[in-house]
């Protein structure tokens, strides 16, 4: 800044300040066209339409978000129900009103720990009671799984005695199944059910050897038994 001050003040002329000044802009947009690549690449003219009113949120954010696909998906999520997100997506999070609750646990926030450690009917008993009857998966391998997939419910086997299958949505980056409660003696899915399982299995198994997320789980997991090893002294 010091240096640049200097030269100004030396360019006493107008002629050159401009000239210093074009420099100056070319070596700017240079650096940020050799350093910055993935900011020109942006879709800047969805924003532009969406502050002059011809474009919506979820248009505008979807790509990055997904936010088109989180819609479409909400539609099949009725009434006051709630729809909890077992891969960290925040897209789905994002919409106003939007079924999808976060990964955090923070719509039974006081009973997450019987949620991800307790038994399958310990987290169905929950979930009913918080409205979340619907379950969305992304067997993509480009979500992470969030801290309840790892729980004792969300094994390929509970599912398959507790779940049916409601929709699969396969977008560009995501290869999304809605899941709810089996009731009724309602059809799993069938072939496309079974095809899911193999997918969510083959992840759990990807992600308890390489994930960043389940070394927390089992951290979780360790402390709670240290702390009732402690209470039953």
């Amino acid at each position: 800044m010091v240096l640049l001050k200097a030269t100004w003040t030396l360019a006493m002329s107008r002629l050159r300040r401009g000239i210093l000044t074009i420099a100056i802009s070319a070596v700017a947009c240079a650096s940020m066209f050799v350093g910055y690549p993935s900011v020109l690449s942006l879709p800047w003219r969805s924003s532009v339409r969406f502050l002059i009113g011809q474009n919506t949120y979820a248009t505008m954010e979807d790509y990055p978000w997904d936010t088109l696909t989180a819609h479409r998906l909400a539609l099949f999520v009725p009434g006051s129900k709630r729809a909890e997100l077992l891969n960290f997506m925040p897209g789905f999070t994002g919409i106003p009103a939007s079924p999808f609750q976060r990964s955090d646990g923070c719509a039974y926030i006081r009973d997450t720990a019987r949620v991800l450690y307790g038994s399958e009917e310990q987290a169905t008993e929950i979930y009913m009671g918080a409205q979340i009857d619907y379950f969305l998966f992304d067997v993509s391998g480009n979500s992470p799984v969030a801290f309840s997939g790892f729980s004792r419910l969300f094994t390929p086997e509970s599912i398959r005695s507790r779940m049916r299958l409601v929709t699969h949505v396969l977008s560009e980056r995501k290869d999304l199944y809605l899941l709810t409660w089996s009731r009724d003696n309602a059809p799993a899915g069938g072939e496309p059910f079974e095809v899911f399982l193999q997918k969510w299995s083959d992840g759990l198994v990807s992600e308890r050897k390489t994930g960043y997320y389940y070394g927390s789980y089992q951290g979780g997991a360790q402390l709670i038994g240290q702390l009732s090893q402690s209470l039953n002294r």
